[in-house]
């Protein structure tokens, strides 16, 4: 089905440092952001708003639980044109894109395409099973910065975050 999960932490720092959700399982100091991000958009509420795009709803879910508890602000479609709607409403407040390569109706590279014809600069990781279908064609798009192989641990999505986002800002009470 379609549907839209949207997550909002505002004080991640109250999380236990001890859980699986401890925002210390990140190594920041050898995360380095790439000089090509674009200037770092906040979300109406002062955060930074990750959209994440994967018709698996459990995956879509997981993803967005994980940029939740890392302190980031998480949308999340299972449809791409559920996603392309949002992203016109809402272009300014996504600091970053992350999205499944193979779904029915709108592949993932499609998406990027669109995302390009919206005129947007919403950097985009590509997160995909299917390490076969990472193109060079895809690699060119101009909003792609990154492809992952999936599944993603902890860690690796984390450092992925810190490497296109940076660390996330929790807005003031």
């Amino acid at each position: 089905g379609v549907r839209m999960v949207i997550r909002v932490t505002l004080n991640p720092l109250s999380k236990s440092k001890n859980g699986p959700d401890s925002r210390d399982t990140i190594n920041t100091s050898t995360t380095s952001r790439p000089s090509e991000i674009p200037t770092r958009r906040l979300s109406a509420k002062g955060g930074f708003r990750v959209l994440i795009l994967d018709d698996d709803e459990l995956v879509a879910e997981a993803m967005a639980d994980m940029t939740t508890a890392l302190g980031y602000e998480a949308v999340a479609f299972t449809e791409g044109r559920l996603a392309l709607e949002y992203l016109v409403d809402h272009d300014k407040e996504v600091s970053l894109i992350v999205s499944d390569l193979s779904m029915p109706n709108l592949s993932g590279q499609e998406f990027a395409k669109h995302v390009e014809i919206l005129d947007s600069e919403i950097p985009i990781v590509v997160a995909t099973g299917m390490r076969d279908y990472i193109t060079p064609e895809l690699r060119n798009r101009r909003n792609i910065r990154e492809c992952l192989q999936k599944p993603l641990s902890f860690p690796e999505f984390g450092e992925m975050l810190l490497r296109h986002v940076g660390p996330p800002e929790v807005a003031a009470v």
